[in-house]
């Protein structure tokens, strides 16, 4: 038999792993990439609002900021939805994310700890 499209695949992981904020998110961006805008941005919201780490939201983030850099044409409802849901990731708390060697929070991750130097420090 077939294998389901990877947004279909993304979809079913996501449900069936409810309270997993990296799954929607999954699915999201596989949604998006399939050309499913709605769908996609609702579950990057779903993936916002489970996100208990932060990890999530700084992914989410990065990738509305580097999407709105004009990469792909939009529809003012497509745009708008898409300025909210930044808007709502650049509220949502994310707590730091630590060096591994020293452990110093830095607010995004980064190739090198600002505390230690450590490579591939706060990832």
């Amino acid at each position: 038999a077939p294998r389901p499209a990877p947004a279909v695949r993304g979809r079913r992981q996501a449900s069936a792993h409810p309270a997993e904020a990296s799954l929607p998110m999954l699915a999201g961006r596989l949604l998006y990439r399939a050309g499913r805008t709605a769908e996609a941005l609702a579950a990057l919201r779903t993936a916002l609002t489970l996100d208990r780490s932060g990890a999530v939201t700084l992914a989410l983030r990065d990738l509305l900021r580097q999407d709105g850099q004009g990469t792909r044409s939009a529809d003012p409802g497509e745009l708008e939805a898409r300025n909210e849901l930044l808007l709502l990731a650049l509220r949502h708390r994310a707590a730091g994310v630590p060096c591994r060697r020293c452990g110093v929070e830095a607010p995004a991750p980064a190739w090198r700890c600002r505390a230690c130097g450590a490579l591939g420090g706060p990832v």
